[in-house]
């Protein structure tokens, strides 16, 4: 399992979003490995999760704690 940047490896999630998956590990660095779409049960949990992924970045970014809250 690795927890890297989407990359397209989960079709309908963002390419931005970091997802922890299945992963390989070569001479080419780790990569995930793809799996088409995330099931329609687990999408509601996954928005969530990227929504507070986005939160806590902008909060970074502008050194505002208020958007992480």
């Amino acid at each position: 399992m690795v927890n890297i940047s989407n990359r397209g490896v989960i079709s309908n999630l963002p390419d931005y979003a970091v997802v922890e998956i299945e992963g390989v590990t070569d001479s080419c660095g780790v990569r995930g490995v793809y799996m088409e779409e995330a099931p329609l049960s687990l999408m509601g949990l996954l928005q969530k999760r990227i929504a507070w992924q986005e939160l806590v970045v902008d909060a970074g970014v502008r050194g505002d704690r208020k958007p992480a809250l």
